[in-house]
């Protein structure tokens, strides 16, 4: 359980260093602006790291 944690806090880490070039590929290719991306990707997946961190011992 531990290496999963770990792992899902890499992801997450990957995530926000990429982020930048995450925001300009989605624009480019799939048209999504910005406050979108955010909103309707990053975020809500943000709060999915934090449940499944929180709740994935019980």
């Amino acid at each position: 359980m531990k290496d999963r944690k770990e792992n899902i806090r890499k992801l997450w880490a990957s995530i926000k260093k990429h982020k930048e070039e995450l925001l300009v590929a989605l624009k480019e290719d799939l048209g999504k602006p910005e406050l979108e991306v955010l909103l309707h990707e990053i975020f809500p997946l943000k709060k999915e790291v934090d449940h499944v961190l929180k709740n994935m011992d019980e």
